[in-house]
């Protein structure tokens, strides 16, 4: 469902906010955090759901070598230390966004550096891994579930902004539908966050750099 969006909207704190960088610094463009399932053998394989989706927390990075790698956060705050490999595009990846889907299999949304936007995943009509060209001249994207607490019929969002205007493809329309544009005229954005906030109304924040 597309949330509805108000400019007269109360403005909300985030409810487990995906993500909340209040000064954004370009590394992080390199590196996405996302909760998922128990368990992953590899970027392709199927995700172990034996607790459930949605708990378990991931780490999907770039290597200097351009491989995007992905790995389970363990009880200490440390890293499994076992890589698995997830893609390497031709031309590079300047920024990925992780999440994952309802059924626990890697979603991860990337833009080249010269702004096309694209995803990996699996593609549940036909069970396969996919790449999917979306769009160009794209400025900042990220992938966000709807609502973790409804983890089996939950939509994946892909958030971005282009030529100063915000939009929005759905895991549920396979990311071939746009919305949009939400608003408009911002010169150079940055997307800090989105979810439901603690009004249960769906939020996302953003800045813009050029002020």
């Amino acid at each position: 469902m597309i949330p509805p969006f108000s400019s007269d909207a109360r403005r909300g704190e985030l409810i487990r906010p995906p993500r909340f960088l209040p000064a954004i610094d370009w590394p992080h463009e390199h590196k996405s955090f996302a909760f998922g399932p128990w368990d992953i053998g590899s970027g392709n394989s199927a995700p172990d759901m034996s607790r459930g989706n949605y708990g378990t927390g991931w780490v999907a990075y770039l290597e200097s070598d351009g491989g995007t790698y992905l790995q389970k956060k363990l009880p200490n705050d440390l890293w499994d230390g076992s890589p698995r490999y997830l893609l390497a595009l031709v031309g590079g990846i300047k920024k990925i966004s992780l999440e994952f889907a309802p059924t626990g299999f890697v979603i991860l949304g990337y833009i080249r550096p010269d702004g096309g936007l694209g995803v990996w995943w699996r593609n549940p009509d036909t069970g396969l891994p996919q790449l999917l060209d979306l769009d160009a001249d794209v400025q900042d994207a990220t992938l966000t579930v709807e609502n973790k607490d409804d983890p089996t019929s939950t939509d994946v969002f892909l958030w971005y902004f282009k030529n100063g205007g915000l939009y929005l493809r759905q895991y549920s329309e396979r990311f071939a539908v746009v919305h949009g544009p939400f608003i408009s005229a911002v010169t150079d954005p940055v997307i800090i966050q989105a979810g439901i906030n603690h009004r249960y109304g769906y939020q996302v924040d953003y800045r813009d750099s050029a002020l």
